[in-house]
């Protein structure tokens, strides 16, 4: 890494400067965070954080004002009530921010998304709407160590959908069944599914903006849930 390049890197990672709205054109993921901590990691100088910052700050969305954040979401139900709804990504920033500065990063992780309750097994599922973004935006928060970042990475799990619940929330209780001495590797568990006849007949040639809602859950869903089941993140 390039020391030169740190103090550079926390003035865009700081709440001033993070930019814009965490998706744009609808569906769009804002991915500028990703992109500096990976370049970062790989040695590089200012300017190139600062161009590569640039070249993807001018078409994202801007944020809303923090004077019109009016939501308390510390109130279950006003939580409850407003997922699933980007306008208020900010407000979900907001008490994230809070939360984890609060109360850490591992505290609030495990309160708002591993304590299986009903709501954290909500927000586990919503960690992989949006073909994983916001589970790929807390893994840089947590690499990074970045509370901001694992703040936004819970935001974005607010606004995106639960289309995960039926396998994600199945596939863990099936995995708590199973004796912990299951040895399944990540590649082993890929070439399982790579090879599941059911699994790969159930993509359909017709387009459609997500196949494993429209194709694979529907028609493969009980093997899914079955095979992903054996692999397991052991606490070591």
């Amino acid at each position: 890494m390039n020391e030169q390049a740190g103090p550079p890197l926390r003035m865009k990672l700081s709440a001033n400067e993070t930019p814009g709205f965490i998706r744009f054109q609808k569906r769009m993921h804002n991915h500028i965070l990703h992109h500096l901590l990976v370049i970062y990691a790989l040695g590089a100088s200012p300017e190139q954080l600062e161009s590569a910052y640039r070249r993807n700050a001018d078409y994202q969305r801007p944020r809303r004002d923090r004077s019109s954040l009016t939501l308390n979401l510390a109130d279950p139900e006003q939580f409850r009530q407003h997922l699933e709804k980007p306008e208020y990504y900010e407000d979900y920033l907001e008490f994230f921010k809070g939360e984890v500065t609060t109360k850490g990063i591992e505290k609030t992780l495990k309160e708002y998304v591993f304590a299986g309750t009903e709501r954290a097994d909500d927000m586990l599922a919503r960690m992989y709407g949006g073909l994983l973004h916001p589970i790929i935006h807390l893994g840089y928060g947590l690499e990074f160590q970045q509370t901001l970042i694992v703040a936004e990475a819970l935001a974005s799990a607010a606004i995106h959908d639960t289309f995960m619940a039926g396998i994600c929330i199945p596939a863990e209780k099936a995995a708590r069944e199973r004796a912990s001495t299951s040895q399944v590797t990540m590649m082993s568990l890929v070439h399982h599914l790579q090879s599941e006849p059911t699994i790969l007949a159930s993509i359909s040639e017709e387009e459609t903006h997500n196949k494993l809602a429209t194709d694979l859950f529907p028609r493969a869903g009980k093997l899914l849930i079955d095979i992903v089941s054996e692999y397991t993140v052991k606490p070591d």
